[in-house]
């Protein structure tokens, strides 16, 4: 058997059998949580190339409606298919409407699921991009809403977009319209969440932080009323 950094694999395989149901389950969330922590990152060579798709979804602004839309498409892309939690399927064509973004958990992100690593609300997500100059106005947000709440187990839709949702406040035009969906049911179990991901959201992950952390603060935004981000300063040792 071989020896890694002066461990004898197999002894340290007996000895974890040798302990307590509680100890050996808690080595193994500790394991599953160090993995999850690695694999919802970008590796390196995939952050690179995120920051040139990056590069080119911010010089097609001024761009035709044609070249905004695929460098759009191309960043919300490489996010998912560079990733070994997710599974995504785009263009998806219903009896009624044509879905960009259809997101499911591949079976290493079914795993992290069933440990409480990766919460989705239902057994996918839906996504929708929407590359124009200025912002995304309600009328469109409408739309996500109701597409998203005639769907058999989806309880997420995310809107990609370079200037995010329209509103003065979070209770105004379409940043409105998606915290009143939000609350429109009491249970939070039934509750469905759309949410905004938009140019400031897509620069973080330049910056190596994760998309679905990102998410997580935008799920915490809604169901708490506020806004994380405000309050978010970085470590003394980050800066």
């Amino acid at each position: 058997m071989a020896n890694t950094h002066g461990l004898d694999l197999t002894s340290l395989s007996q000895q974890l059998k040798e302990l307590p149901d509680e100890q050996q389950f808690r080595f193994h969330l500790e394991g599953l949580i160090a993995q999850y922590e690695t694999l919802k990152n970008f590796t390196s060579t995939d952050l690179a190339e995120y920051q040139k798709l990056f590069n080119e979804f911010e010089a097609s602004y001024y761009s035709t409606e044609t070249k905004k839309g695929k460098a759009l498409e191309n960043l919300v892309k490489h996010i998912f298919t560079k990733s070994k939690l997710f599974k995504v399927y785009t263009n998806i064509h219903t009896s009624t409407n044509e879905i960009d973004e259809l997101i499911v958990l591949s079976e290493l992100g079914k795993l992290y699921s069933a440990n409480n690593l990766i919460d989705f609300k239902g057994k996918y997500l839906l996504g929708e991009c929407k590359n124009y100059k200025g912002t995304i106005k309600v009328t469109w947000v409408g739309k996500f809403c109701s597409l998203i709440e005639h769907q058999a187990d989806c309880r997420i839709g995310i809107l990609f977009s370079q200037d995010g949702f329209a509103g003065h406040g979070k209770w105004d035009s379409a940043k409105g319209l998606s915290r009143k969906f939000f609350y429109r049911k009491e249970n939070i179990n039934e509750k469905l969440y759309i949410l905004d991901f938009n140019k400031k959201d897509f620069k973080k992950l330049t910056e190596n932080v994760s998309f679905l952390d990102i998410i997580d603060r935008k799920i915490i935004d809604l169901e708490s009323d506020t806004d994380i981000e405000r309050h978010l300063s970085k470590h003394p040792a980050e800066v």
